[in-house]
Order: structure tokens, then C-alpha cells, then sequence
């Protein structure tokens, strides 16, 4: 192509394209000349001699060479394969006319060309082999970079299924759509744990309900007996002595009155049963609202020791109590008022021998121990758990004669349950102390 267009512009033959024209001929390892139509060489590649020889060794081939060595062949020019025997070599010849008329022949070795071929091939051989290489790298960089959030992501799931929400998926900087993916996961593991923390909560409510209704019908059944138990004395002697009434067995107004006051005794009996029973049962099933406040424990213990005096009196028994202190509690005033009068009224009616009776308020950290002691006769030991239930009675023809129910200390009971504090019964030798602790104010 260069040639032709110098040949176009006339400098083919110039003095000064020489230099242009060897660096062509020795970039591309060419023998190149060029023949008038007389065969007289215009311009070589090489010296007189070789050009002579190579010219002649040129036409020998032309005419005598094979058609299968003739690759390619135009109107314009021809690609042939030569044998050089003088060298005993092959050449790459293309041969063809210039627009100026004259003949250019240009020569290659097919052994440089061989040469330049494997050369390529070891290059595009290393080439292709760093390439490969690369493109592994690469892909495994891509791949990685790829799976490890998928990974993490099964991973998650898998967490998730074990229900373990701790685990949390971390997105990248530049999020796409798996970081996305991800942070949906992460709120589906919230809610999904939120989600069975309340039905965990529920289920613990209902297993609860169902321990409280299993308990409640347990107690209306064990009220409903105990109820009937209790009340049919009263009912039976109000119903006894009202007959004796009516039928006219009371012949005087001494028998008379007596009959009546039995009937109001016993009713009495009955309505002070009726009010505990529903004061405890408001209590054992949470439906009295708690009002604790700051009280004066020793102000409210002398006020019922003096409701009590008459029956202190009347029994000739001697009370203790150090007054002197100013002990205050966080409590219930009634809560306080019936503890207090429950263990008062059991010490009186049981205190024996030197009938006294000991109240004593002790401060201990931040408690109050409120205790009451009565000389007397021991609780059998297998009595002891017992009598905080309701309607037992140890000595239960003594509990007749004083009017008792049966209630007193199972209400103690229940409101120690309610307020967490702790009531018990210590035998001594000489007698027994019952106990009750409050919280310091």
C-alpha cells in the first residue's frame, strides 16, 4: 500500500524515499525490487548479485512452479510459494504490476515468517494462560463478593428457624438488593421474635387463668361445703327453738327469753360467718384493691387491747404490752386491725394456767415482727399446718363455747399472702406465740 501510493506520487524512485523504503523492507524481513518492462531493475532491496540471482531464480519459479503452490491469484497480483535451491529455502512471493507498468516482486522467508508465527503463538499462549489467570481471580473475587451475603443469609434463615434472634444481618456500604433482602430479615426476625415473646405471654396468662380457674373451683366447691357444714348448727337451733316457740314449750317469760336469745345468738353466729366468708373470699381471690399507707402499729395494737378490756376482765387475764415505742409499718388499716384482733381474740379465749399474755413489736432490718403470746396449752404438732386452713379447729367443742368460726386465722393467712409477709406458730413449754411480720416504715 505505501509503495503503490509512492508510486502514486511519483517519489518511488526518489533519492530520498530511499531511506523510507528500507525501513519497509526491514520491518516487514521483505526482498523487494522492481523491473521495467525490458527486465532492467529500477529499484532493489539488495545488491546487484543477489538481485541477479533472486531475478533469475524468480522467472525459473514462475514458469516451472506447480499450481498447488500458487495461493492466491487476481488480475492485479499473485501469491505463490517459491523454492529457492540455491539456499535451499522457501519463500512467500507476491508479484504483480505497478500502475506506472513496471513489475514489483516482493519476497519473504517462509522460515522468518514461521518463526514470527510461533512467536505470536508463544505470546498469545502467555496471554491467554495470564488472562485466564485474571479472569479466575476475578471471578472468584466477583463470586465471593456475590455468595458470602447469600451465605450469610442462609445462615440467618437457619438461626431464625432454630429460633435464634440474636443473629442480625450486617449490610454493606453500598447496599443492593441483597443488603435489602437482608434488613427485611432482620425486621422479619424482630417481629417474628416480638411474636412469639407475646405468645409465650399469652400462653403463660392462659396456663395461669387455668390454674386459677381450677383453683377457683376447687375453693367454691370446698366454700360451698364448709358453708353448709358451719351454718347447719345455727340454722338447726334457730329452727329447734323457734318450733319450741311456736308449739308453746316455753311456758314462762324466763323460758321465753331464753329461746329468743338463743335465736340471736345463733343468727349472730351466722351473719359474723357470712361476713369473714366473704371478707376471705375477696381476699383468696385478688378482689380487694390493696391501700397500704403508713400506720402506727403500737396506736392501733392498744386501741384493740382496749376494745378488749371487758373480755380481759371477764376471764382475769393479764396483758402485757410496752407502749412506750412509737413503731410505725407500711399496711392495710384493716388488714392490721383484723391480724391484730384475730391473734388478741385466739389468745384470750385460750389462755390458761397463769393466763397472761404477752404482745410484743420487734424491729429487725426492715421488717416489724408483731407477735402475741398466751400462756396455756400446746398445738399438737400435727395441728400445726393445719390451722391456718379454713374452719379448723383444734379443740373444736372450746371453739363452740367462745363463739368462734373457724375463720380467724385463715383470713391472717390470706392477707399475708397477699402483702408477702409471714405469719407462723411457735409452741413453747409454757404456752403458744403466734407471729406476724409487717414492713418497716
Amino acid at each position: 500500500m505505501e509503495l503503490t501510493e509512492a508510486n502514486d506520487d511519483g517519489i518511488l524512485y526518489k533519492k530520498h524515499f530511499r531511506p523510507e523504503f528500507e525501513r519497509i523492507c526491514a520491518n516487514g524481513n521483505f526482498s523487494i525490487f522492481v523491473m521495467s518492462s525490458d527486465r532492467s531493475i529500477v529499484l532493489s532491496s539488495a545488491g546487484e548479485s543477489s538481485t541477479a540471482r533472486i531475478v533469475g531464480q524468480f522467472f525459473q519459479s514462475v514458469f516451472d512452479n506447480p499450481e498447488d503452490k500458487v495461493i492466491k491469484q487476481t488480475p492485479s497480483y499473485t501469491i505463490e510459494l517459491q523454492d529457492d535451491n540455491d539456499i535451499n529455502g522457501e519463500f512467500l512471493v507476491l508479484w504483480g504490476n505497478l500502475p506506472d507498468g513496471n513489475m514489483i516482486v516482493i519476497r519473504s522467508a517462509m522460515e522468518s515468517l514461521k518463526e514470527s508465527a510461533q512467536i505470536s503463538n508463544r505470546c498469545l499462549l502467555v496471554a491467554g494462560v495470564v488472562s485466564l489467570f485474571i479472569g479466575f481471580i476475578v471471578t472468584a473475587f466477583l463470586t465471593r463478593r456475590v455468595t458470602k451475603p447469600i451465605t450469610e443469609l442462609s445462615r440467618l434463615s437457619k438461626k431464625m428457624k432454630d429460633l435464634d434472634f440474636e443473629a442480625k444481618y450486617h449490610p454493606r456500604a453500598k447496599e443492593n438488593e441483597i443488603d435489602i433482602l437482608g434488613k427485611n430479615f432482620n425486621e422479619m426476625s424482630s417481629r417474628l421474635e416480638e411474636v412469639i415473646c407475646q405468645l409465650k405471654n399469652a400462653n403463660a396468662r392462659l396456663s395461669r387463668d387455668l390454674d386459677v380457674m381450677g383453683k377457683n373451683e376447687e375453693m367454691r366447691k370446698e366454700f360451698l361445703s364448709n358453708v353448709s357444714h358451719e351454718l347447719k348448727t345455727p340454722i338447726a337451733l334457730i329452727e329447734g327453738y323457734s318450733e319450741g316457740l311456736r308449739d308453746g314449750v316455753a311456758s314462762d317469760p324466763e323460758d321465753t327469753k331464753y329461746y329468743l336469745d338463743v335465736i340471736i345468738d345463733e343468727s349472730k353466729r351466722m351473719d359474723d360467718l357470712v361476713q369473714q366468708l366473704l371478707a376471705l373470699n375477696k381476699l383468696e381471690f385478688g378482689e380487694r384493691e390493696s391501700s397500704l399507707s403508713r400506720l402506727d402499729l403500737t396506736s392501733a395494737v392498744k386501741e384493740m387491747i382496749k376494745n378488749a378490756d371487758i373480755l380481759l376482765r371477764k376471764n382475769d387475764i393479764k396483758l402485757r404490752f410496752d407502749n412506750s415505742r412509737k413503731i410505725c409499718i407500711w399496711g392495710d388499716e384493716m388488714c392490721v386491725e383484723q391480724i391484730v384482733q384475730n391473734y388478741l381474740s385466739n389468745a384470750i379465749h385460750y389462755a390458761k394456767d397463769d393466763k397472761i399474755i404477752d404482745i410484743n413489736l420487734l424491729e429487725e432490718d426492715d421488717k416489724v415482727i408483731f407477735s402475741v403470746f398466751n400462756t396455756g396449752d400446746s398445738i399438737p404438732e400435727e395441728s400445726i399446718d393445719k390451722i391456718w386452713d379454713k374452719f379448723y379447729k383444734v379443740d373444736k367443742a372450746r371453739t363452740r363455747e367462745y363463739g368462734g368460726s373457724g375463720l380467724g386465722l385463715s383470713i391472717v393467712k390470706a392477707w399475708a399472702d397477699v402483702y408477702h409477709q409471714e405469719c407462723k406458730v411457735i409452741n413453747h413449754s409454757d404456752g403458744v406465740e403466734f407471729i406476724f411480720t409487717f414492713d418497716k416504715a
